[in-house]
């Protein structure tokens, strides 16, 4: 479906298919609310974006299912409210696990923060999703944290990751992102706090530059909460042990183990490549085996091309 040169979108209509556009590739419908809340304009409504979606040429390119609104160009789009719906009852459960294992999770030394990402963040969860976590660190301790959690989900969870998929450690100084894209912009919008909402919102002003790509975004209310106590015994005495020169040596000698760790199980990638999905820095830890954020960027610009729109501008 392509737009003719008698179809001239308004900006505000463009703005409203871009993101419809975007996660329509996630096959993840949205509500009036949520193209607001993603919409890379502001000085608007969720009434007004309704009102748009009705008005010609917009309302030839999208549809309407049980409140979301999809592309009407891929005709293998239809019945994705339906099945939006079924992942929103099968979110729900996700939730209480994700909660019972923040409740584990922050009683590991060092850890100051964490918040649900990925796909549950957006409110749903897919038959073989997994609970994808991002852990805000003591400094100078992140690799020794992540490395307590791995070995924790081996012993204890037989190395499953379903509810336990720890794949972004980021410590207090180093939470602003360098990566300023739409996807980063969208990832960060839906964090959700589990533990300690104050460092949430110090991660949020971190990246206050996502208002440039979502300028109608907003902190969460943090409903998801389950505590910010991190003064378990055990927690207080390794963290009162590994303090000092013998920690930031350990620290910097499992940033190290790992880095090997990487290069041996993933021969098949160049260094480049290494350095881009498992980032092992000092104060970031990523480990995304799937390089899936060139694939989704460039299927976005080729949506974006077919209806002859600015793929190369900064929302991005």
């Amino acid at each position: 479906m392509t737009a003719s040169t008698s179809e001239k979108f308004t900006r505000f209509q463009e703005d409203i298919l871009r993101t419809i556009l975007y996660f329509d590739i996630f096959r993840h419908p949205l509500t009036a609310e949520e193209v607001y809340r993603y919409l890379p304009s502001d000085s608007t409504s969720p009434e007004r974006i309704t009102a748009e979606c009705q008005r010609a040429p917009l309302s030839s390119f999208i549809r309407r299912e049980t409140g979301y609104y999809t592309f009407a160009g891929n005709q293998k789009q239809y019945g994705l409210s339906e099945e939006r719906l079924k992942k929103e009852e099968r979110a729900r459960g996700y939730r209480f696990a994700a909660r019972f294992m923040a409740r584990i999770i922050r009683r590991f030394p060092f850890v100051r923060g964490i918040c649900v990402s990925g796909e549950l963040s957006k409110g749903v969860a897919s038959e073989n999703g997994d609970v994808d976590y991002l852990i805000i660190t003591a400094n100078d301790r992140l690799w020794i944290t992540r490395t307590l959690l791995i070995l924790f989900k081996k012993l204890f969870l037989f190395n499953r990751k379903k509810f336990f998929c720890l794949n972004h450690f980021v410590s207090e100084r180093s939470m602003a992102t360098k990566e300023r894209t739409l996807y980063s912009a969208l990832e960060i919008a839906t964090l959700i706090p589990l533990t300690d909402y104050e460092r949430y919102l110090a991660y949020q002003e971190a990246n206050a530059w996502i208002r440039e790509y979502l300028p109608n975004s907003r902190a969460h209310s943090g409903d998801w909460l389950v505590g910010s106590g991190r003064e378990g015994l055990i927690q207080r005495g390794l963290e009162y042990f590994l303090r000092g020169a013998f920690g930031d040596t350990l620290d910097n000698f499992l940033n190290e183990y790992w880095k090997r760790v990487w290069k041996r199980r993933y021969p098949e990638f160049s260094d480049e490549q290494r350095i881009s999905l498992f980032r092992s820095e000092k104060d970031v830890s990523t480990s995304y085996v799937g390089d899936f954020l060139p694939k989704i960027m460039n299927q976005y610009r080729s949506r974006l091309e077919s209806l002859g729109f600015e793929s190369t501008d900064k929302r991005l």
